[in-house]
């Protein structure tokens, strides 16, 4: 029996193609403003309430012909995720400046460990057609946006004895309390 093929990705939810060919010319500037049906597409992939809107600002570039590619941007949008202790809604305004850098070169391994610079910055690999910046963009909001984000009458979370937070240690009290009525009424 043979495996079947793995899958083909998914097409992106915001494409914007720029041929690696544009660069030859020297450093090329792109704005790139999402529309409403992106918004609900980009909204859906990152789970998010409401997606207002996004655009961004971008410089491309590629000193040498065979060299990595820059992409430089500021990115701008407004979101509205759930609170991660309420459930309610949380609405963000993002506004950050990002670079990521595109090569065909190999990336070091870990036993080339002594010789990477880890505040170098992530490099991505070079694709063999255009460099989709509608992609860039959206990757960029991902990890822009705040991963817990709290609505501002969501309780805090519980703290121990030494002050530490201890986000758990509610849920860890109500399991408890759960599973010790739970085998009282066994008995």
């Amino acid at each position: 029996m043979t495996a079947a093929p793995p899958a083909a990705p998914p097409p992106p939810e915001m494409s914007r193609p720029l041929p690696l060919e544009a660069l030859s010319g020297g450093p090329v500037v792109r704005r790139i403003t999402a529309s409403p049906h992106e918004q609900t597409a980009l909204a859906r992939r990152f789970a998010l309430l409401a997606l207002d809107s996004l655009s961004a600002e971008l410089t491309i570039s590629r000193p040498r012909h065979d060299g990595p590619v820059a992409v430089r941007g500021r990115l701008c949008a407004e979101i509205v995720q759930r609170c991660v202790a309420t459930l309610e809604p949380v609405p963000e305004h993002i506004d950050e400046t990002f670079e990521v850098f595109f090569s065909d070169e190999p990336q070091p391994t870990e036993y080339e460990a002594e010789s990477y610079d880890p505040y170098a910055g992530d490099v991505e690999p070079l694709p063999s057609g255009p460099l989709d910046l509608g992609e860039v963009v959206a990757q960029q909001l991902g990890l822009a946006m705040n991963p817990w984000p709290r609505h501002r009458d969501a309780p805090e979370p519980a703290a121990d004895s030494s002050g530490r937070q201890r986000p758990l240690a509610d849920l860890k009290a109500a399991l408890a309390r759960r599973q010790a009525k739970g085998s009282g009424d066994r008995g």
